[in-house]
């Protein structure tokens, strides 16, 4: 779970990933069309907890907690 540089989604279908501070401010966002995989830079972002909320082409959602180093 913890990432420095990079973070990529993987699945299938995927829409779109956005990473979220834990004041819930949208601070990364990376949008996909049907794809297996998304990758986010997280270099610029201070080390910390975020969220990051991904969505397939099905309409699903999903939100996991990551910690950048």
């Amino acid at each position: 779970n913890p990432t420095s540089n990079y973070l990529v989604v993987n699945g299938e279908k995927l829409q779109s990933a956005d990473v979220f501070s834990l004041l819930g401010e949208l601070v990364a966002s990376k949008l996909g069309e049907n794809v297996a995989n998304i990758t986010i830079d997280m270099n610029e972002l201070p080390a910390g907890v975020y969220f990051v909320k991904v969505r397939d082409t099905e309409g699903r959602m999903c939100v996991q907690k990551i910690v950048k180093r």
